[in-house]
């Protein structure tokens, strides 16, 4: 077990795409009917958000573009462009839906379908949510190209799947809007399932941080830390139990088993951890019923999917307690309790 337990089954958080839009003409026209303080660098600066935005359209052209959008700096202009953004906000253009913003009528794809609906809207709150949206796009596929078997690699990888799930925490309880017909990825289900998402695969990249240590961590530590995953990638299954997701997610079936093999996995590791806390103590009951468990649970796993982890988990298990049961009958003669 001393391979990566995430090398290879990181989630992307999918971009939404959008259209080329002139912004200035309507945000010009908004700022001279509203505002005393209009000035020629007022115009300069909405002049230089409306090609941001474009910049930003033409480099995100389809929704796992994330590669080439990295390459074309879409990153540094999603992040300025999210900063003109809230200077809109605090000048007063309306974050909510306006007559006087009619004009802009900007239009986002959903970023978990295909061809789906366009969603179209009038202002500035919902762009930039969108434009934050796929800031943390771009960070989960910043976490999941890193070298996953170093532990700067990892370490840097929990940094970017921590900032992205924090951007999607921020939209989901601070400014999502109360819109009656939301596109899919900006439902709270949705956004409460990419964050569970982010938040298990940086838990367990820190397991494989604390696992590759030179010093050999605690198998309670370990233990720990892998439950954590578990628990993280199961809230995520959960959320992805929501209806609408269920019925417009586009690979919503492979994204579901791969949720709940890793859940499977990381539980099924806890066990095995808390089983050599069992040997070292010499609780050597404990140690067969938590081997015993770990092996129905790798089983159990098995039957979601395929997993090479699992299967070597379940191996290593059956080896082992066919030693310990071994040990146990011939010397040590310890009560066993029921493993379920």
């Amino acid at each position: 077990m001393n391979r990566s337990m995430t090398d290879n089954l990181m989630i992307v958080i999918p971009l939404k795409v959008t259209r080329r839009h002139d912004m200035f003409p309507p945000l010009n026209q908004y700022i001279q009917q509203n505002s005393t303080s209009h000035s020629s660098t007022v115009r300069q600066d909405l002049k230089r958000l409306s090609s941001i935005r474009n910049c930003i359209a033409s480099n995100i052209c389809k929704h796992y573009a994330h590669k080439s959008a990295i390459d074309d700096n879409v990153l540094r202009d999603c992040q300025e462009y999210h900063a003109m953004l809230m200077e809109c906000e605090r000048i007063g253009l309306p974050i909510k839906e306006d007559l006087g913003m009619s004009d802009l009528e900007i239009s986002w794809e959903c970023a978990f379908q295909r061809n789906g609906q366009l969603m179209i809207r009038s202002n500035i709150r919902h762009e930039r949510i969108c434009v934050l949206f796929n800031i943390a796009a771009l960070e989960s596929y910043l976490g999941s190209i890193q070298d996953l078997n170093s532990k700067q690699g990892l370490a840097k990888a929990v940094q970017k799947y921590n900032i992205a799930a924090g951007i999607v925490h921020l939209i989901r309880t601070q400014l999502l809007p109360k819109d009656p017909y939301p596109s899919l990825d900006l439902t709270p289900s949705c956004l409460a399932m990419c964050e569970s998402i982010l938040l298990a695969q940086a838990q367990a990249c820190v397991y494989d941080m604390a696992r590759s240590t030179s010093i050999k961590p605690l198998p309670s530590l370990l233990a720990k830390l892998a439950m954590g995953a578990a628990e993280y990638y199961g809230e995520a299954v959960l959320h992805a139990n929501d209806r609408m997701i269920q019925s417009q997610m586009e690979d919503y079936r492979i994204t579901l088993t791969k949720l709940k093999l890793q859940s499977a996995c990381f539980r099924a590791l806890s066990e095995f951890h808390e089983s050599i806390k069992n040997r070292q103590e010499r609780e050597f009951g404990n140690e067969i019923a938590r081997l015993t468990l770990t092996e129905q649970l790798c089983l159990d796993g098995l039957k979601i999917g395929k997993s090479e982890h699992l299967e070597v988990l379940k191996r290593v298990c059956k080896e082992r307690n066919e030693v310990a049961k071994k040990d146990n009958s011939e010397i040590y003669r310890a009560l066993v309790p029921n493993s379920r």
